[in-house]
């Protein structure tokens, strides 16, 4: 389906948003009015916000499309025992989503752990390290878009 196609260029837009929208922060550097500075906060930081949040729109989509290609994988490896799509699904969702929820959660908690050490005593107010500290996010979705660039995502109709 068109639709489904479109969802992978759809989340690499997403991606390429969040990216921009965290180098905007360099322009903090640059003397402005106060006026602007805060316009520029409000449209780089809500715009990372609000990105950062429907990126969890893609997830599921692109979580049941693995699942039922390896499925697909696993009926075609195991051709003599009979087993149907469904039942090796069920069988197999659990572990990803299970996998898929822990990396999240872990991967969460370490960038939390590090921004906590970076952010301790007086770097808690430079704004320096704030403002870096933002616009790192962007260099992290850089890498994460150039990994989605490698990925080659063929979306099926499932029968």
């Amino acid at each position: 389906m068109k639709r489904k196609g479109n969802l992978l260029k759809t989340y690499k837009l997403n991606v390429i948003v969040i990216a921009i929208a965290a180098f905007l922060e360099l322009f903090f550097f640059f003397e402005m009015h106060i006026f602007l500075r805060i316009i520029l906060f409000i449209l780089s930081f809500g715009t990372v916000l609000g990105s950062m949040y429907s990126t969890n729109l893609f997830n599921s989509p692109l979580m049941n499309e693995m699942i039922d290609r390896a499925a697909e994988n696993h009926l075609i490896n195991n051709e003599n025992k009979s087993e149907d799509k469904n039942q090796v699904v069920t069988q197999i969702s659990g572990s990803y989503y299970g996998l898929f929820s822990m990396s999240f959660s872990i991967l969460a908690a370490i960038s939390s752990t590090i921004f906590g050490f970076i952010f301790q005593g007086g770097n808690s107010e430079n704004p320096i390290i704030l403002t870096l500290g933002l616009m790192s996010m962007g260099i992290f979705h850089v890498v994460a878009l150039v990994s989605l660039k490698r990925l080659k995502v063929k979306f099926r109709d499932s029968a």
